[in-house]
């Protein structure tokens, strides 16, 4: 997960968070470097058996809270991952986690 919320190189705001039929898609307009890129697509992510995010560090705490309790209209990318018959997990170490509620 970036610090701007996207997810593989699916980028807030961008078309490619549309597309509904291709499972890899090239991006040619990354706001981040390297600018041309491939990418899985919201299709593939959201048929997977086993999501999984990592992060680590207190620079990530804020965006680990935007995603993980996810109240943005529209949803960061990385809060659209939820496999529809697997499983999402997130390993946190305590800085990242810091900002999550504890209930």
């Amino acid at each position: 997960m970036g610090p701007d919320g996207h997810t593989c190189s699916l980028f807030p705001g961008h078309s490619l968070l549309e597309e509904q039929s291709r499972w890899v898609a090239a991006i040619a307009d990354s706001p981040k470097l390297p600018s041309q890129r491939i990418t899985f697509t919201f299709p593939v992510l959201l048929a997977a058996r086993n999501a999984v995010f990592v992060a680590c560090g207190e620079s990530k705490a804020l965006m680990v809270k935007r995603v993980v309790e996810g109240v943005e209209d529209p949803p960061l990318p990385a809060a659209r991952v939820k496999p529809r018959n697997g499983s999402l997990v997130w390993f946190l170490d305590e800085d990242a986690a810091r900002l999550l509620r504890k209930d």
